[in-house]
């Protein structure tokens, strides 16, 4: 929700967003009939169809101006990276599953912020059966 109410805010070159206008935001994504899901206290819209438990796709940033923030990308999508990126290594020490995760989408220097993105992302893509822990590697799950 703070990115999609962010790039809104922008369209209309308002700088901040007060509780009424949240509100607001929240109201037409409940007539426009989005799917909902949360991480802590990040609401994660969806579009219509679109099933956030078989989501499985991510989206790379083909510019600076287009980068979200890891905390705006949902663990589905991340989950949906690590995936992709354990199909082509196979196998990845954490470090180097952060430092992959990081640079898909689109962060040259990794912090916090891209730590905690991939262990979501990686707890989900455990839960999915997509990764497995092989001692201090993480390793493509076999189907």
């Amino acid at each position: 929700r703070k990115l999609l109410s962010r790039r809104l805010l922008g369209a209309w070159k308002i700088t901040r967003a007060g509780a009424r206008l949240e509100r607001r935001l929240d109201e037409l994504a409940a007539l426009a009939d989005l799917s909902v899901t949360c991480e802590g206290d990040h609401i994660f819209y969806w579009k219509n169809g679109e099933d956030a438990a078989q989501y499985e796709q991510f989206r790379i940033a083909r510019s600076e101006e287009e980068r979200r923030e890891m905390e705006d990308i949902p663990a589905q999508e991340i989950a949906a990276a690590i995936h992709w990126i354990l199909q082509n290594q196979l196998s990845l020490s954490k470090e180097d599953l952060i430092r992959e995760v990081g640079h898909v989408f689109g962060f040259a220097r990794m912090g916090s912020s891209i730590e905690e993105g991939t262990a979501r992302g990686l707890a989900h893509a455990l839960d999915k059966q997509w990764a497995v822990l092989d001692g201090e590697r993480i390793c493509l799950q076999e189907s």
